[in-house]
């Protein structure tokens, strides 16, 4: 007998999906819990949120249980109330810093405002080298284009900073290798943002 809300087929396509995610390297922050663990994690952080329950079979349906997996997907609202004062980017690059596995390690980051519309620069550290970035001034909004950046600073590693979007349409930031990213896009349909170096 399954509880309210779960059937067989429910629980196979979760404990399928969660399998093939763990074998990508997600969900490391449980890696001591049984793939059937992590899914009445996953459900209850739904809950806890006030979110609707997950629907396992919809299409990429993979990307609402990741989108759970602080250690290696970082997200920001598009609207992150990037204002002077506020340091959004300097957040942002200390988590992105936190879900790279040490592959992108900024230091001594500073966000510098021309004026209250911009220009906007970016310093920062990096294996000893300093970096200068420039997002794009669009109100409170995040430009993520400074993945694209970022990824060119990170041109001699195999991993890189991937883009796609969650089941709602908000861009999620992830660290994969080519590997992980041919898999992800020919198995299980996800469609990535432009972030190759040009």
């Amino acid at each position: 007998m399954y509880p309210f809300g779960r059937t067989k087929l429910y629980e196979q396509q979760m404990q399928e999906s969660i399998d093939f995610l763990r074998g990508l390297g997600f969900f490391e922050q449980w890696k001591r819990m049984t793939s059937q663990g992590i899914a009445r994690k996953l459900e209850n952080l739904q809950k806890e949120n006030n979110l609707a329950p997950l629907r396992p079979g919809i299409k990429r349906f993979d990307l609402e249980l990741v989108a759970w997996d602080e250690k290696k997907v970082w997200f920001e609202s598009a609207d992150a109330f990037v204002l002077p004062g506020n340091e959004a980017y300097i957040q942002a690059l200390q988590e992105l810093s936190g879900i790279s596995k040490k592959v992108f390690t900024p230091t001594s980051i500073e966000e510098i405002w021309e004026q209250e519309e911009g220009p906007i620069v970016i310093r920062f550290s990096h294996k000893r080298k300093k970096y200068e970035l420039r997002p794009q001034y669009a109100d409170t909004y995040f430009d993520y284009g400074i993945i694209k950046e970022i990824n060119n600073i990170l041109d001699s590693t195999r991993n890189k900073f991937e883009i796609c979007k969650d089941s709602t349409g908000n861009p999620m930031v992830i660290m994969l290798d080519p590997e992980q990213k041919n898999i992800l896009q020919t198995e299980r349909k996800w469609k990535f943002a432009d972030t190759e170096i040009s």
